[in-house]
């Protein structure tokens, strides 16, 4: 689930079977559903001017939606495919870049070039593990945290497109959330067990 950062009341649901729908929390109506992927939507998040991204993991693809066009069309605006299956995605607080997480690492899209490659590659040199989620500093608009199966959290620097460090937890982290109004403070959910 991801929150249109346009309005206070809409946000987007990706599903298992791959279907994606925006919601309005007010009238608990759904304003627009498509099926997006094959399989599992891996990330869900929205751009500036209130499109919608989504990945899906085993089809190997990004789409670009506009859920509020007048058309309600749901082919999507463009679609980006990847070598490996995508594991998540976060888009840029200031720019038309977006992150997403896969196999191999992270790669960095820009929306404004019409090409579907991605403009960076980013991976710790000695990993080899799935990187399970990645998001964008929203205060120090330049760093990038991910975390991957290896129960480890790396920060990456866009200035110079390399990571900066690298910690192993204890347990694996499932999502990452920065503190919007501390620059360098964020939360990690990872895995509980209760005895």
């Amino acid at each position: 689930m991801n929150r249109d950062p346009q309005s206070l009341s809409r946000f987007a649901s990706g599903s298992g079977d791959g279907v994606v729908k925006v919601w309005d929390l007010t009238t608990r109506d759904e304003i627009w559903q498509h099926k997006a992927h094959e399989n599992t939507v891996k990330g869900i998040c929205w751009t500036h001017d209130s499109k919608l991204l989504t990945a899906g993991g085993y089809d190997r693809t990004i789409q670009l939606h506009d859920p509020y066009a007048a058309t309600k069309a749901t082919t999507p605006i463009t679609t980006y495919q990847g070598k490996s299956a995508f594991t998540g995605l976060s888009h840029h607080q200031s720019s038309p870049a977006f992150a997403a997480s896969h196999s191999s690492g992270i790669s960095i899209y820009d929306l404004s070039r019409s090409t579907s490659a991605p403009i960076h590659d980013l991976a710790w040199p000695t990993s080899i593990d799935t990187v399970n989620t990645v998001s964008f500093n929203p205060v120090e608009t330049s760093i990038l945290a991910s975390a991957a199966t290896d129960r480890s959290l790396v920060l990456y620097d866009l200035r110079t497109n390399s990571p900066l460090a690298k910690t192993v937890l204890t347990l694996a982290t499932n999502a990452i959330s920065w503190n919007p109004m501390e620059a360098f403070n964020f939360a990690a959910a990872n895995e509980g067990r209760k005895f």
